[in-house]
């Protein structure tokens, strides 16, 4: 379905609301982060494919390769995402909003961390674990 000039300027605020948001954060955000089933921080970012968004699991000696393995982002069940051997938690990072393209076409507002979408050096909001 086409974006209409409404839904375009609708995304358009969404995005300034969005960024100021992160400004008055002093430019950080709360994003998606991958944890082992330890709680430890896996170096993994989600990368756009043509099945959508997903994990991309990175090698930890270089960041900057091509994804080790990919998993789905934020499956309706985390006991799917845990029997690959990692649990979705948040984290806080430097990052901005963003018009995100869809696939088939669209935009959505979105945020993307600044260091590229992984980096060690980000705080923990949670790593995934539920209490009860």
């Amino acid at each position: 379905m086409p974006t209409t000039t409404a839904d375009r300027l609708g995304i358009d605020a969404r995005v300034e609301q969005l960024q100021a948001e992160i400004d008055a954060a002093g430019g950080y955000a709360v994003v998606p982060g991958l944890f082992d089933l330890a709680g430890h921080l896996v170096p993994a970012k989600i990368i756009d494919t043509r099945h959508g968004p997903r994990w991309g699991v990175l090698d930890p000696a270089d960041h900057g390769a091509a994804p080790l393995r990919w998993l789905k982002v934020s499956p309706v069940n985390p006991a799917t995402l845990e029997r690959h051997g990692y649990r979705q938690g948040r984290v806080l990072a430097r990052a901005r909003a963003f018009k995100r393209p869809m696939y088939g076409g669209g935009e959505r507002p979105a945020v993307v961390q600044l260091d590229g979408g992984y980096s060690p050096d980000v705080t923990v909001i949670d790593n995934g674990y539920r209490e009860g």
